[in-house]
């Protein structure tokens, strides 16, 4: 996750869409520089000779010249999606590739995160664009459907929500978010489960987690 600018403890702001594109393309920016070096460590090492990964990054780099916040709303949504479904298809075709590896085990591992990061990110721009759901309270308008419903019903891989994936579990563990606290019964509204990870991956500052020097408990009891 990319460093932000400011304090962490300065107040958390409201979701935005813009405030979460600008994040989107910093973290789409890490990401190809990722698969920029991943490339060139294929074909330097001749690890397999189907197609030449470094070819293709290159079609994707002019990402980075064309996103500006002053572009309107609706075309940095789609460069974003452009841009991802592109990595996703590249890191599919990879993944195929090292999934009985086992040497590779840590590549198959961080080429399939990118990969669930991508299809997830994919799905959600889709759905609060095509639902207009551009500022905070536009998303209590989703509040009557469950947060896997709601991705599946735009185009979320069904394997990442049925159950849901660590990613999209954890959101359900931050909710306390089952029936009768029945762990195969997730239930969350879609609509904060999609700002909570707004927050939580957009809108923080500094780093978007901290590890405690002392206690927690000696932390938040004391102080």
């Amino acid at each position: 996750m990319p460093v932000k600018p400011g304090n962490p403890s300065d107040a958390v702001p409201k979701y935005s869409l813009t405030n979460t594109l600008e994040t989107l393309y910093a973290l789409i920016k890490e990401w190809l520089q990722f698969f920029q070096n991943y490339s060139r460590t294929v074909e330097k090492n001749l690890t397999h000779t189907i197609y030449k990964p470094l070819k293709i990054y290159n079609k994707l780099f002019p990402f980075e010249n064309q996103f500006d916040t002053n572009n309107s709303l609706s075309y940095n949504v789609k460069l974003i999606q452009r841009t991802l479904k592109q990595l996703r298809k590249i890191t599919g075709r990879e993944m195929r590739y090292y999934k009985h590896d086992r040497k590779s085990s840590t590549i198959y591992g961080k080429l399939r995160h990118l990969y669930i990061i991508c299809d997830l990110v994919i799905g959600i721009t889709k759905g609060i664009f095509k639902e207009k759901l551009f500022h905070d309270k536009d998303l209590n308008r989703i509040n009557n459907i469950d947060l896997s419903k709601w991705l599946k019903k735009h185009g979320v891989s069904k394997e990442l929500v049925d159950p849901p994936s660590s990613v999209v579990k954890t959101i359900y563990d931050a909710w306390f978010a089952y029936e009768n606290g029945d762990s195969s019964k997730p239930n969350l509204e879609a609509g904060n489960g999609i700002r909570t990870l707004a927050l939580l991956f957009t809108a923080y500052k500094g780093h978007p987690v901290y590890l405690m020097k002392v206690s927690f408990w000696d932390v938040t009891y004391f102080q």
